[in-house]
């Protein structure tokens, strides 16, 4: 069984995340401390799940093809790419798919 990391990661301000990682299988976000809203567990991505890749006008997402201890490797458009841990908690911590597809839905209609 593979070992469980634990790891604290700075978002913004004073708020800040506990991250367990089971490398080659999940990835877990817990928010600790900072501005009490969405304070608490977080979303818990595997292999083969949706995460966000990153952002500008539109947000982009990707499937999760590997974690590691220090890495989230994500497919995006045929392409890898390797998120740190720390960038891929800010752009996951708050994770919502029902959010992305409308958010993507009204910019792309400004575009």
């Amino acid at each position: 069984m593979a070992a469980l990391i634990m790891t604290d990661v700075p978002l913004y301000g004073s708020d800040v995340c506990r991250v367990a990682i089971s490398p080659g299988l999940a990835i877990a976000i817990v928010k600790i401390a900072g501005s009490p809203h969405k304070m608490g567990l977080g979303p818990v991505f595997g292999i083969g799940d949706t995460c966000v890749v990153g952002s500008y006008n539109l947000i982009y997402t990707g499937e999760i093809l590997g974690i590691t201890e220090k890495n989230v490797i994500v497919m995006r458009h045929g392409r890898k790419a390797h998120l740190k841990i720390a960038q891929f908690v800010s752009y996951n911590w708050d994770y919502d798919a029902k959010h992305i597809a409308a958010h993507n839905h009204e910019t792309s209609m400004s575009i």
